[in-house]
């Protein structure tokens, strides 16, 4: 159930207008890349400065991001991960330059209520389940019982052999 809701696959972030040479950043704000030019890229695609601190605040709550991403796209030349907790949800993301230049982004992101959700959903259809399944066998049993009560009682002297 950790793996519920599935993450998203990789998508096509493309390429700056400059060789990108270096993945820098993931934040809230955007994703940052170096360039063979030296110059600093923000998606999807504009010169920028890197800013002086990521707007992902860090992590305060334990983190259970456990979302595998899948293969990326191609070769890969730099990878880049970030992970991050809130007190109601994860968020991963993953960022990755490939060997043709181009940029790709993973991203996952957690809530501990799906999860929730998703046990009430089973739950509920379990116990549906089982008030049907005891209403089949409480009615066959009823159904037996009536038929065998309307059947005239038997008298056990002339069912005995011998008289």
């Amino acid at each position: 159930m950790d793996r519920l809701p599935l993450g998203k696959p990789w998508e096509p972030l493309g390429s700056p207008p400059a060789q990108v040479t270096k993945l820098l950043r993931i934040d809230w704000e955007g994703v940052y890349v170096a360039t063979a030019v030296d110059q600093v890229y923000k998606c999807c695609w504009e010169r920028s400065e890197l800013p002086e601190f990521p707007s992902y605040p860090p992590s305060h709550f334990p983190c259970d991001a456990s979302q595998v991403s899948p293969a990326p796209p191609g070769r890969i030349i730099d990878e880049l991960e970030v992970t991050f907790c809130g007190p109601d949800y994860s968020v991963s993301s993953a960022l990755v330059l490939l060997e043709d230049g181009s940029v790709w982004k993973w991203s996952y992101t957690g809530n501990p209520l799906s999860a929730i959700g998703i046990l009430l959903t089973y739950s509920l259809g379990g116990i549906a389940v089982g008030f049907l399944l005891g209403g089949s066998i409480a009615l066959w049993s009823w159904r037996r019982r009536r038929k065998k009560w309307g059947q005239p009682p038997q008298n056990p002297e002339a069912a005995a052999p011998g008289h």
